[in-house]
């Protein structure tokens, strides 16, 4: 079924309440786990991200057979292969290969069955702060300095909100392109009459004119 003028505002609405209903499902879930202790929260937040993640580049790939590879991947392989692919920022990059350094931190060490956020960030030399503050810097407009320091579960959550929805949105459009691309062009004549009437002989008027062309 190719993409129709009248479906364009339809197809619009239906993925922004996707989206909504998504973000609404993310933001549920990172509420429910902020409540929890810092260990458990980063525990389940990376899991979380991960997840999706994973759903992003086996929508990518598209190919079957991948989902099983895609599971076995390690968590920095898979942020590596978004960014080798362009489907994340640099700073989202940065953001979620630290999650993972943390995560790993407090998994295999005893200690970290403790851990604290205002601990670790206590315990930070002056380079590993900057580097700490460097990297959590994705929507400085959201919040500050001091309310990373005093709240950071709340900034990472504001985070990670962010970026999951943008990764299902990517791995969405990703998934409808290909259900749609190849019955685009047959209504292409359609879209372009529609937008720009003056500017657009008929299909039916160049394939005409191109079979009156004599090729020497």
């Amino acid at each position: 079924m190719g993409l129709k003028v009248e479906n364009f505002k339809k197809y619009i609405e239906e993925q922004l309440n996707e989206l909504r209903e998504k973000s609404f499902e993310y933001n549920h879930f990172l509420a429910t786990i902020a409540k929890e202790d810092d260990w458990t929260f980063i525990i389940k937040a990376h899991a979380f991200i991960e997840t999706i993640i994973s759903e992003l580049l086996i929508n990518y790939v598209n190919k079957k057979g991948f989902n099983n590879h895609f599971t076995k991947m390690g968590f920095y392989k898979k942020v590596d292969l978004l960014s080798d692919l362009d489907l994340c920022t640099k700073e989202q990059k940065k953001f979620l290969h630290y999650l993972g350094k943390i995560r790993n931190k407090i998994v295999h060490n005893i200690d970290g069955l403790n851990f604290k956020f205002k601990r670790y960030i206590n315990e930070l030399s002056k380079e590993e702060l900057s580097e700490f503050k460097n990297v959590m810097k994705i929507f400085e407009e959201d919040y500050d300095e001091q309310m990373l320091i005093d709240d950071t579960k709340y900034v990472i959550w504001l985070i990670l909100i962010s970026i999951s929805v943008v990764f299902f949105n990517t791995g969405k459009m990703v998934k409808d392109w290909e259900n749609i691309k190849d019955n685009m062009i047959e209504d292409q004549e359609e879209i372009i009459k529609e937008y720009l009437p003056e500017h657009i002989a008929s299909i039916d008027t160049i394939k005409k004119a191109l079979s009156e062309i004599e090729i020497k």
